[in-house]
């Protein structure tokens, strides 16, 4: 399943609301060796405190300090490395998000022409907006190789007339198909209806 915007703001929201979620997502990002960082820096430096004391042990202790930092050194390369996969999706969800601007651009282009053609149609032949939507449905429909199983009927949701109909797909599925009708109609108002339908 595709990530799309909605899906990124939900978690963004979700995020907000649940700041003991944020944690969560920190230390899935950030490795567990990084986290450990300060204390690991903490003790070495209290082992090097303790080498100036002491003469005895000196080589021991500056053995185990070079293993500390080969191994901080790894955990800085590991998390180095994630991060730049995670930098690598970021720039594949702004990609997708520009993607679906300009899908959204062409839905209300496509939507601006759709209720002006409506808008004529209803002055020739005189019939209501609601009528039109519901002819227009089915037309499009046809002209998709859907085969339509009933008329389209109005229907209201939210105080908004819309139109409904049963179809097959020209693979075979059935679907159930719903059109809201609008004189006028932007993306905002396609992403609300999607989201009311979703619900």
């Amino acid at each position: 399943m595709a990530f799309e915007i909605q899906d990124y703001y939900d978690l963004v929201r979700l995020l907000y609301q649940h700041p003991e979620w944020q944690e969560e997502l920190r230390n899935i990002l950030i490795s567990k060796d990084i986290r450990e960082l300060p204390q690991l820096v903490r003790e070495l430096t209290e082992a090097h405190k303790r080498s100036e004391a002491r003469l005895s042990g000196v080589e021991e202790r500056l053995t185990r300090l070079e293993q500390a930092v080969a191994e901080l050194t790894e955990a800085h390369k590991r998390s180095e490395a994630r991060l730049s996969a995670v930098e690598t999706r970021l720039d594949r969800v702004e990609i997708r998000l520009d993607r679906v601007e300009t899908r959204l651009d062409r839905v209300e282009q496509k939507v601006d022409r759709l209720g002006e053609e409506l808008g004529g149609l209803k002055a020739t032949i005189g019939s209501s907006l609601e009528d039109e939507a519901s002819s227009m449905l089915e037309f499009v429909m046809r002209q998709k190789g859907y085969r339509l199983l009933s008329e389209a009927v109005l229907v209201r949701l939210n105080g908004e007339v819309d139109a409904a109909l049963k179809a097959v797909s020209p693979e075979g599925e059935p679907v159930s198909v719903v059109m809201e009708s609008k004189a006028r109609l932007g993306a905002r108002d396609v992403i609300r209806w999607s989201q009311r339908m979703r619900s």
